[in-house]
């Protein structure tokens, strides 16, 4: 929760106050790495790039989008994991039943 509530505040601050923001969202973005929250990470990455873009810290923002990539690919992996196992396991199942003669 206290990572989700810093990328909240530190969206809020991408608007009027860079430094704020950045102290924000790092911090959330930390968190979020620390707890194992990759969405929150993912979300606090993607801002950090772009309030890095916004005040022209080219460099670190390549850094982050690089940061960035290897979250969103766990995230990713996640999601096809947790969406694909009903079907590889159906899948399974019904060339076992193929194989065996019965259907």
């Amino acid at each position: 929760m206290r990572s989700l509530t810093l990328l909240l505040l530190g969206n809020v601050y991408l608007q009027t106050h860079d430094d704020q923001a950045e102290k924000m969202l790092v911090t959330g973005y930390l968190h979020a790495l620390k707890t194992k929250n990759q969405i929150v990470a993912a979300a606090a990455g993607s801002s950090l790039k772009d309030l890095y873009l916004k005040t022209s810290q080219g460099i670190r923002a390549s850094q982050q989008a690089q940061q960035n990539k290897v979250v969103l690919d766990v995230v990713d992996q996640a999601f096809q994991s947790t969406l694909m196992a009903p079907l590889v396991a159906l899948s399974k199942v019904e060339h076992d039943s193929t194989s065996s003669g019965t259907k």
